[in-house]
């Protein structure tokens, strides 16, 4: 379990666990925490070699474009 949390997607990704309600019929309350939180997971991920590579083949394909 150790070795997971030095991953840096799995470590943002528990950080947002405890972050929305389970129950679905609680209606979410969105702060500045938890977006900032969920913004940091999802740079996370882009990060990784998989979307590096995926962001390239798209690109490649023209279904995206260079960012500004």
């Amino acid at each position: 379990m150790e070795k997971l949390t030095n991953i840096p997607t799995y470590s943002a990704f528990m950080q947002l666990l405890d972050n929305y309600e389970s129950d679905i019929h609680v209606r979410e309350r969105e702060t500045i925490g938890k977006i900032s939180m969920s913004l940091a997971f999802l740079d996370r991920c882009l990060e990784t070699d998989v979307m590096r590579e995926s962001y390239s083949f798209l690109l490649r394909k023209g279904k995206t474009h260079h960012p500004m």
